[in-house]
């Protein structure tokens, strides 16, 4: 079982569609890696993405000792990232965006499952109340995910290239589309991006963001782009 602030897994999950595969055939990284309980992890081979959760308050927080790994399926990060978490209601119940927490349960037998709940904090207990009709189960799969965490850690330790390098429009859209999952406008996060020698780039979204992201191959500037 792990535990997030309701907040942070929405804008995680938002932020992290765009680097998820949609090709059934490769169906481990249709899913986000959740490692070591606070790490989240998404891939498409062109693009990867991780982002770093806190771990809920207290009295919530004694949940957050548990570091099992679970895979999440797009299903299941595409129901968070739905959530409008300034306008939620589940049942007779009406959540604001402080004090409520999402639970993720991933299932210990066959057939494998996580199930997602959402719990909020009420002015009349200390204890945590599950929001009414707030409980999904979603089929997911077992398998090793790819070592996004080694790879970023590699790329960022690689030298800088000057060379010039070339990226399809969709991948920088990538970017963009995570960066708004964290706000717009002013409240909008910076985004710095680095050269990884000359076999991709890193970006740093905010405080809580990597994405490393492959150029195009066999490419060469334009003769002005030198000039």
């Amino acid at each position: 079982m792990t535990v997030y602030l309701l907040t942070e897994a929405v804008q995680a999950a938002k932020a992290l569609l765009p680097h998820m595969s949609k090709v059934e055939v490769l169906n481990l990284i249709t899913h986000v890696h959740v490692r070591d309980g606070y790490m989240w992890e998404a891939t498409d081979r062109y693009s990867l993405g991780a982002v770093t959760l806190t771990p809920a308050p207290a009295p919530f927080n004694e949940a957050t000792e548990d570091t099992t790994d679970l895979l999440l399926p797009r299903a299941a990060v595409e129901y968070l990232a739905k959530l409008n978490v300034k306008t939620l209601r589940f049942g007779k119940n009406v959540v604001w965006s402080e004090g409520y927490r999402v639970e993720l349960t991933a299932s210990t037998v066959e057939p494998m499952s996580v199930t997602v709940r959402l719990f909020v904090q009420t002015g009349e207990s200390p204890e945590d109340v599950p929001l009414e009709d707030s409980s999904r189960t979603f089929d997911t799969i077992e398998g090793n995910y790819p070592p996004i965490h080694k790879l970023l850690t590699d790329a960022k330790k690689r030298s800088n290239s000057d060379a010039p390098m070339c990226y399809a429009p969709d991948k920088l859209e990538r970017l963009s589309a995570s960066a708004k999952a964290f706000g717009t406008g002013r409240n909008a996060p910076q985004i710095w991006l680095k050269p990884s020698g000359d076999k991709a780039m890193v970006a740093q979204i905010g405080a809580n963001m990597e994405v490393l992201i492959m150029p195009v191959r066999g490419t060469e500037p334009p003769e002005y782009f030198n000039n």
